[in-house]
């Protein structure tokens, strides 16, 4: 099995070195750094399992601020170490909901058992995450299905608007949940978190795709289509997929349009998506 990456971030320089000793011992894979800019940078490019974070980085409480900037960045369980008992402090920290605070000095049998409860409730929580992600496309599909089984002809006027009501009864809760995961990294990044999101939606339903964006205008190019490649080449497709961002754009409380500015069931390679916020 690999040894899970650990990123200690520790000014102390006796501390960090009994750190790394003892995570080697105990078979973990420990990265030094000593300062917030290092810890993230470190962050972006090992990603780490965990980090065991100092709350007191040169004598200032840069161990939280630099906790709320990396969580912006990834979801990755924190277990801080701290010798202050400032209830100030430690409501500061809470506020960051880590895995665990360990006051100095501490015990080493804790601190492990501390990392190992922290990697099993993470890999939980994304074990989970996957099968609702699964759920979701299953569900999907099945609406697909439904429809195209109860519906002697998909061209009729109500299969639009019926399958759009199905759609949200099944989609929504999980879009929402995963968008506002995303808003919560950064509230000034709306309009980004809403792109991420339905790019992604997309992905898993099957739909490769691409996207850019800026504040207020965002592009999403679909370059892999399943209903075209399995058979489906009926422009009611094509409308659905115009259905359901027109759909997810509502639920985001955005103020905008989306245009289907190419289609493949046209000739072209691929279907894309033009995503315009009201001024």
């Amino acid at each position: 099995m690999d040894e899970k990456k650990i990123l200690i971030v520790e000014d102390d320089l006796i501390t960090a070195m009994e750190l790394v000793h003892f995570l080697k011992k105990a078979e973990y894979e420990p990265i030094l750094t000593n300062s917030s800019e290092e810890a993230i940078k470190n962050v972006v490019e090992t990603h780490p399992d965990l980090i065991i974070m100092n709350v007191r980085l040169h004598g200032k409480d840069e161990g939280i601020d630099t906790v709320k900037k990396i969580k912006k960045l990834v979801k990755v369980p924190v277990i801080y170490l701290t010798a202050h008992t400032d209830k100030k402090i430690l409501n500061a920290v809470a506020l960051t909901n880590p895995s665990a605070c360990i006051l100095k000095p501490f015990d080493w049998d804790e601190l492990i058992f501390h990392i190992e409860n922290a990697l099993y409730k993470y890999h939980e929580m994304m074990e989970k995450k996957d099968h609702d992600s699964k759920i979701t496309i299953f569900k999907f599909y099945a609406m697909v299905g439904t429809f195209l089984a109860s519906s002697s002809d998909i061209q009729e006027k109500k299969f639009p608007s019926d399958f759009s009501s199905i759609f949200e009864v099944n989609m929504k809760e999980q879009f929402i949940t995963n968008f506002e995961d995303l808003k919560s990294r950064d509230e000034s990044k709306l309009f980004h978190s809403y792109m991420t999101s339905i790019s992604k939606m997309f992905s898993n339903l099957g739909f490769l795709n691409n996207r850019m964006c800026n504040e207020t205008i965002g592009y999403m190019v679909i370059n892999t289509c399943p209903w075209k490649y399995g058979g489906c080449s009926d422009s009611i497709f094509c409308s659905l997929c115009h259905l359901l961002t027109e759909k997810t754009m509502a639920w985001t409380y955005n103020n905008g349009k989306v245009i289907m500015e190419s289609s493949m069931i046209n000739g072209e390679n691929y279907c894309g998506f033009k995503f315009e916020l009201d001024e």
